[in-house]
């Protein structure tokens, strides 16, 4: 690989990582979600979209290991936000869903992020939003395809 190309992939990342910074740190800015962490947050946020769903299914929605989302789980379920409950159509299988103390809470999980985002976007001519997804729905797609040949 040419060395410009090194730098630009260093620099995609870091850009992509501050991107993502900035973003959490929107999400994280109320004072009443101090007691969650960012991936905390996306978990349930995604139950609150979706329903209890499968440790797999919760994994590809926010983009995560499902070893990875199990400790997050772990760590909520400790908290008495979720549990894990039997599947009602397979009962080797389990989902998890909120619970009762998350539905009872004051605050609930901040739905203005993508809102945020999308505004941010608004500042960009629709050529240069849609170049962009392209690259990184392609780019995306050549990761995945690359973690396969593994």
């Amino acid at each position: 690989m040419a060395p410009d190309r090194l730098g630009q992939g260093e620099r995609l990342i870091l850009l992509l990582k501050e991107i993502m910074k900035g973003v959490g740190r929107r999400m994280l800015k109320p004072s009443r979600h101090d007691d969650l962490t960012l991936p905390q947050l996306l978990v349930v946020r995604t139950l609150v979209r979706h329903g209890p769903l499968s440790l797999t299914r919760l994994g590809r929605e926010v983009s995560l290991a499902k070893s990875t989302v199990s400790g997050i789980v772990d760590r909520l379920e400790r908290a008495g936000y979720v549990r894990r409950k039997a599947d009602p159509t397979d009962r080797r299988k389990t989902r998890v869903e909120l619970t009762e103390k998350y539905n009872r809470l004051k605050w609930k999980v901040p739905d203005d992020f993508s809102g945020y985002v999308g505004d941010l976007l608004a500042t960009f001519d629709e050529s240069e939003t849609a170049a962009a997804f392209r690259f990184l729905e392609r780019f995306s797609r050549l990761i995945r395809e690359r973690q396969g040949e593994e």
